[in-house]
């Protein structure tokens, strides 16, 4: 198949939404709805994340060590979870996904390491009422329709996500709102359960909301930081100078971590 070519791999609707997996060239993509790209894959470099949104997901690593328990509510195509494998096989995941047709998508299409990280097809909420494990960094990546679900703003929710962390664990959640009031919303509930120690981060050209939200004072200040961002970015392989400035001009001092 050359650059040029298109093929569709997969097409399926799935409550009123159309799921498609399209290949062009190296590239295969997780589009819903015709237009919103879920999820990228380069063939020959499986691990690379390519989508600005899973890049900005890890900038909690700005404020923290290398997790060591990582849970991903919310699979689509598999990204963060090839990362990781690839990156940091020492991690151990696990990741949970309500549509059987998802799972199915990331196995067959998109190289999920199935060995390595167990994948549950199962309603976070459910999961998260069984598990007993505790997780050093939870990604809240879950949409009901084009938007974040309402449950998420539920203080028992939250709390309850809240507990699952260690003691120096953090949560990226990945909110979608319907317009400012909704983000507003959404944020004002996960900074009153964790006690405003949160930092946002907006992604250019997406109207995606990244929070950050730490069980605790996260342990590395402002100033060591900006001594750590060349060994970070070196290290994780991400543009986090980019996003630790985005970040300062987001977050006003006293408003959350900063």
């Amino acid at each position: 198949m050359t650059d040029t070519e298109e093929k569709c791999l997969f097409r399926q609707y799935e409550s009123d939404t159309l799921m498609e997996v399209w290949q062009r060239g190296n590239k295969r993509q997780l589009l819903f709805d015709e237009k919103v790209i879920q999820s990228e894959i380069l063939l020959d470099r499986p691990q690379q994340l390519m989508l600005p949104l899973h890049q900005s997901l890890l900038a909690g690593a700005l404020f923290s060590e290398l997790p060591q328990q990582v849970l991903l509510a919310g699979t689509g195509g598999a990204s963060l979870v090839r990362y990781f494998h690839h990156h940091f096989p020492m991690v151990d995941g696990d990741a949970v996904e309500l549509s059987a047709s998802v799972c199915d998508i990331a196995k067959n299409y998109f190289s999920y390491p199935t060995d390595y990280w167990p994948l549950h097809q199962q309603d976070i909420q459910a999961y998260l009422n069984s598990c007993t494990k505790k997780y050093d960094l939870i990604f809240f990546d879950i949409a009901q329709g084009k938007y974040s679900p309402e449950w998420l703003l539920t203080i028992p929710f939250l709390l309850k996500m809240k507990s699952m962390l260690t003691t120096r664990g953090h949560i990226a959640f990945n909110i979608l709102p319907r317009d400012e009031r909704d983000a507003i919303r959404f944020l004002a509930a996960i900074r009153m359960v964790f006690a405003q120690q949160t930092v946002c981060l907006s992604v250019p050209n997406y109207i995606n909301m990244v929070v950050f939200a730490f069980n605790e004072t996260p342990k590395f200040t402002h100033q060591q930081i900006e001594q750590r961002l060349d060994e970070l970015t070196h290290f994780w392989q991400i543009d986090f100078s980019t996003m630790w400035q985005i970040m300062l001009k987001e977050n006003p001092s006293g408003s959350g971590v900063l």
